[in-house]
């Protein structure tokens, strides 16, 4: 009985050019059956995207994102109105300062502050020692988001000073606070028998 044998061809050794040739048709074949399902994947309506709950999500967290930045900002507002109105009322406490010190009108001037409960509180520019409509000249509102402190409700404040001396008979706070807020922030304004208006 004969055998046959084969000759055994001898191991080839891998030169790096035959490695990156093999890399190369594996890689292309992997694009190949990528490209391929996803083809397959698109006939059979398997689109990628967004699943409900991933945009529900991206809504949720941009509308909470929203809240809060609005937030901020009605507040940033409401503290602008709160600092202007405080450099309003120390500007107008000065200027029925100087008015009694210059003597102008040969009359004492002063300012009311009303916490009206029927109309946006106000504070009025007035000549003479007692106030009244006839000796009222200039009228201001504090703004729509800011309110008295001080004085309470219903109540009211003069401020008049004295002739020639800008003093004041006894000392006087003026408090104002942001309206209807979650955030409690004040201002004063505070003149002493001396006639010193201070903020705080």
């Amino acid at each position: 009985m004969l055998l046959s044998c084969r000759a055994v061809e001898p191991i080839k050794s891998l030169t790096p050019l035959d490695i990156e040739n093999s890399n190369l048709k594996t890689r292309n074949n992997r694009t190949a059956y990528q490209k391929l399902n996803k083809s397959t994947d698109f006939q059979r309506g398997y689109l990628t995207g967004f699943t409900a709950i991933e945009l529900i999500l991206v809504i949720a967290v941009l509308a909470l994102l929203s809240a809060a930045g609005f937030n901020y900002y009605f507040n940033y507002l409401s503290r602008l109105e709160l600092d202007e109105d405080i450099k309003i009322i120390k500007s107008v406490l000065r200027d029925a300062q100087s008015s009694a010190i210059s003597g102008e009108g040969f009359e004492k001037w002063g300012v009311r502050f009303h916490n009206a409960t029927d109309t946006q509180p106000y504070f009025d520019l007035f000549r003479g020692s007692a106030y009244d409509n006839a000796t009222k000249t200039q009228e201001f509102s504090l703004a729509a988001s800011v309110v008295y402190a001080t004085p309470a409700s219903g109540n009211l404040i003069d401020v008049v000073f004295e002739k020639r001396t800008g003093t004041v008979a006894t000392s006087s706070n003026i408090t104002v606070s942001i309206k209807g807020r979650n955030i409690t922030i004040t201002r004063s304004v505070t003149v002493t028998p001396q006639g010193r208006i201070t903020t705080e």
